[in-house]
């Protein structure tokens, strides 16, 4: 190979697109009644989604209900679920999560609740 193939082969991997930069996210949760909490997405840069993990128990498509008019939740081709918005991006979205009790062995739990009433919500899960 010549000087000239390895200085193209450098400029044209330079050139490769890098990963997108991250975005910032503020998460608020607020107990709205009993077993109900609504999580507030704020993002620096507007989104068109957001993408989870693959599901737990069925958590997501259980307990959530998205309020933000225009987003869905999904499962993608490879398993793990979304929240996909319709239309122009967006700088907040926010769902609706519901008391969630079911447990998927070998699996951590998004929720657990404690016979006082008070619930866990691991930020994994939101």
């Amino acid at each position: 190979m010549t000087l000239p193939h390895l200085l193209l082969g450098l400029a044209l991997a330079l050139q490769a697109p890098s990963a997108p930069a991250p975005v910032k996210v503020r998460i608020t949760v607020a107990h709205v009644a009993p077993g109900r909490w609504r999580v507030d997405y704020r993002f620096g840069t507007p989104v068109g989604g957001l993408v989870f993990d693959p599901p737990v128990a069925g958590y997501r498509a259980t307990a959530w209900r998205p309020l933000t008019p225009g987003v869905r939740l999904d499962t993608l081709a490879d398993g793990s679920e979304a929240l996909v918005v319709d239309g122009a991006a967006r700088t907040r979205l926010s769902v609706e999560v519901a008391r969630f009790a079911r447990f998927d062995h070998g699996r951590y739990v998004p929720q657990i609740p404690f016979t006082d009433g008070g619930t866990a919500l691991f930020l994994r899960y939101l």
